[in-house]
This record gives structure tokens, sequence and C-alpha cells, in this order.
């Protein structure tokens, strides 16, 4: 049987309640960062922000390795109720943008320093670092938007390009990841009730604050790499934000993609696009 598979998630109860109530405490936010006017999920993700909150998951795994250890780590097999969903392993190549101040983009481009991978709770796509994918503007409009904000991390905003190679991509714009991600949560809900912890919710205009979402797709790593399963090295994902172009639209005006790149050695290269 597949270790994602939902009829596999049993395995999760026999976790003894005395060692499942110190796994997660995933919804230990304050609850109020994401209703603040402005809240922006985005501000911590380079090296050299003020410090961001720990991640939920940094609490757990410690004793939920040995009940998911038995389940079948071929994810490309058949288990005895359902079919494998399959990986989606990409090697082609994109373009992210990633807004940030002046400073920070010339000393990644020149080599001087690398970007920090974003570990906050509330982080839309998981741990990682964020590009707008083929969107140089909107990139540069979060920076615009940064500083403004009084406490934003941005003085002098600025446009850094990337040349990414998706690797072994969770790409949450294929039924087949979203499947994963969906019995993912699975395991996370069951989690959460036999620990008697409540779970993490998504807050703010635009759900910007992602908690449950951060807490659902770094469960999905994390077991995986209890099972000893190929690491997603991105996750991509597209996002409806801001208002309707026009009344009744299906579009909005901030509708983008966005790239976590979980691993840096994807980033193939880094380059300062003309300016807008």
């Amino acid at each position: 049987m597949e270790w994602w598979s939902l009829a596999g998630w049993r395995a999760v109860t026999e976790i003894p309640v005395a060692s499942a109530a110190r796994l997660w405490q995933l919804s230990g936010d304050d609850g109020n960062c994401a209703d603040q006017e402005g809240f922006e999920p985005q501000r911590n993700q380079v090296r050299g922000a003020s410090t961001p909150r720990d991640c939920p998951q940094d609490f757990c795994l410690e004793e939920i390795g040995h009940p998911f250890s038995r389940l079948d780590q071929d994810v490309h097999g058949k288990g005895s109720f359902e079919t494998a969903v399959s990986l989606m392993v990409s090697r082609s190549l994109v373009l992210g943008f990633h807004g940030c101040d002046q400073s920070l983009a010339y000393a990644v481009a020149s080599g001087n320093q690398e970007l920090g991978l974003s570990q906050n709770a509330y982080d839309w796509l998981g741990h990682g670092i964020y590009f707008w994918e083929d969107s140089p503007a909107r990139a540069l409009r979060w920076a615009q938007d940064e500083s403004r904000r009084r406490s934003g991390k941005v003085r002098a905003p600025a446009l850094l390009g990337a040349v990414i190679d998706l690797g072994n991509c969770l790409n949450l714009i294929d039924v087949e990841a979203l499947a994963l991600v969906k019995a993912a949560y699975e395991a996370y809900r069951e989690i959460c009730r036999v620990s008697g912890t409540q779970e993490a919710r998504n807050r703010g205009p635009d759900l910007r604050a992602r908690y449950l979402d951060c807490a659902v797709i770094e469960t999905l790593h994390k077991l995986r790499a209890e099972n000893n399963l190929p690491a997603f090295d991105t996750v991509r994902g597209f996002f409806v934000e801001g208002t309707e172009l026009y009344p009744g639209a299906g579009l909005r005006e901030l509708d983008h993609i966005q790239i976590c790149v979980r691993s840096p050695r994807q980033v193939t290269g880094y380059f300062l696009p003309r300016n807008l």
C-alpha cells in the first residue's frame, strides 16, 4: 500500500497518545498577525530579515517515524486498494523573480550573498526561497509595497531574476500532486486528533497567512523523508489574489504562479533584470 494512501493513514492511530501529545503544536500562532493592516506573509524570506517565527514542524517527527516507516516505500508501485499517484518529475527551466532591497539584489547577483530560506509558519507553499514565475512586475510590486510598510525590510525596491530548474517538482497545478497534498492533510488532521492539538487555520485577506497550508505541505515533506521517498526540490502553485478585474470576473488583478525552491541548488543562476 502506498504510504500516502488514505487507507494507509490508519497507521497514524498506532501512535501512543502520550507520545502524540508531544508531536505538534501547529496552532501555536498568536492569531493576530494575519489580521494586521497590510500584512504580507513573505516579508521574512531573505537572510538578514528579522528572525522568523518558529515553524511548528520543528517540534515534531521525533516520534512520528516509526508508524509510517512500515508503509510501502515505492511510490510508483500499485497498492492493494489504490493506484499510485505518479510524481511530477520536471527538468524544465523557468524564470523566477524575487522582490527585495536593491543592496540584496546586487549582492546575490554578484555571488557575494545567497537568498535565505523563508521558514515562517504561514508560508504559502511551505519553507523555501520564493519567486514569482514569469512575473517581474508582480515581484517588483511586492518590493514596492514592502518599502511602504513601517516595519518593512525593503528601503530601495529592486528586482532579482533567477533561472530555476524545477527538478522533482510538487506541481500543484497538476491534479495528481493535489491528491498527494489532500492525503497529507488527512494524516495531519488525524495526528492533531490523537494528540489533542487544534488544527492550524489559514487567516487574513485572501488567506495571506496560510498556517494550515504550510503545515500540510511540510507534513508531506517530512513523511516522505521518513519513508526514504524522493524529496521535492520545488513546489509550484497558482494563486488567486486581489480584486476582480471587472464586476463578476473570474480573474483577479494579482493572480500569479509562485515557486518555492526548497533546494537552493535548483537555482541555476541569478541575474539583474532591466528596469521595468
